[in-house]
């Protein structure tokens, strides 16, 4: 039992052998790169070389739920430069 929830643990949190916070970080500097383009969660996948599209998917959602990105309903995203 204990090991099955050490498996999950690890599955959500890691994708390969990149963290979660990792990929946020990731993330973010391509938006503060370019903070007045749109980027589609597809871009944003290409540029970072991975395959999670779910993984990926939930971690900029979070990153909008935060207040860091604006989801602008279209399934895409840009930095929220007016975030305190």
């Amino acid at each position: 039992m204990l090991i099955i929830i050490i498996h999950q643990m690890t599955k959500d949190s890691m994708v390969g052998n990149v963290s979660s916070h990792e990929l946020q970080e990731q993330i973010l500097s391509i938006f503060e790169k370019n903070p007045n383009k749109f980027f589609s969660a597809q871009e944003i996948f290409q540029m970072i070389g991975k395959r999670h599209n779910k993984y990926f998917s939930n971690i900029l959602w979070s990153l909008a739920k935060k207040g860091f990105l604006v989801h602008t309903g279209r399934a895409n995203y840009i930095l929220n430069t007016k975030s305190e």
